[in-house]
């Protein structure tokens, strides 16, 4: 069961090798298409090309490592906080038991402690979930994965294209071909701009999180003291 667990929230050596063995099929593929673009080749294309090139390594870049975060904090966020709560939920139990044995022996005096004790420890549970939950939203890896392997499906969908000579690509002599390239790939890259801008607008609601972690913190405060 743990195995299992692990391969499926962790690591997954047989998704690892496929996923590598894919890795492999898109560097030849780039190559390929390189080689295609490069027989008629001006100084401008081999320019573009440059910036294509770059731009494919990078996006593969961003995929795996926002792969791996998504996991990772999925893992955190699912672990941590039952470790946490089983954690106190035993010392309160041993705490609450030392209360009883007193009060059993007709020793009963008020356990301030025990109180403070419950309360710090649902105050810390309150606010690692508030910052776990404010953090991936805000971080997005998932969506942020998924945006960058659509990036890269799409770019590798349009070299596809122009190598065979498909749907806007049909029965267009070379330069035409590499003109609506140029400008479908441009298209491509504003549209992953935009999607760029509105999660760094995302990113800013960071700067917020530490005012509600103090507003949940004052208003635990007039609970507890009202």
């Amino acid at each position: 069961m743990l195995k299992n667990l692990f391969r499926r929230l962790i690591f997954d050596i047989k998704h690892y090798r496929n996923d590598y063995r894919k890795i492999e099929a898109r560097k030849k593929y780039l190559n390929y298409f390189q080689e295609k673009w490069e027989k008629t080749a001006n100084k401008n294309d081999r320019m573009f090309y440059k910036l294509l090139e770059e731009d494919y390594k990078i996006t593969c870049r961003k995929i795996k490592k926002n792969k791996r975060k998504n996991f990772s904090m999925k893992f955190i966020c699912l672990f941590l906080p039952v470790i946490i709560f089983t954690v106190g939920f035993i010392v309160i139990i041993i705490l609450g038991n030392q209360n009883n044995i007193q009060i059993s022996r007709g020793i009963y005096k008020p356990n301030w402690k025990f109180n403070l004790y419950i309360t710090g420890y649902y105050i810390i549970l309150l606010v690692l979930t508030r910052i776990f939950s404010r953090w991936i939203n805000v971080k997005k890896y998932q969506e942020t994965w998924i945006r960058h392997s659509t990036h890269r499906y799409e770019l590798d969908e349009e070299m596809f294209k122009f190598v065979e000579k498909m749907e806007c690509y049909e029965e267009l002599n070379i330069e035409e071909r590499k003109k609506v390239f140029k400008g479908n790939i441009l298209k491509l890259w504003n549209k992953d701009q935009k999607k760029f801008d509105e999660n760094m607008k995302d990113e800013e609601k960071l700067k917020d999180l530490s005012m509600d972690i103090k507003k949940d913190l004052g208003n635990i405060s007039n609970k507890v003291t009202g």
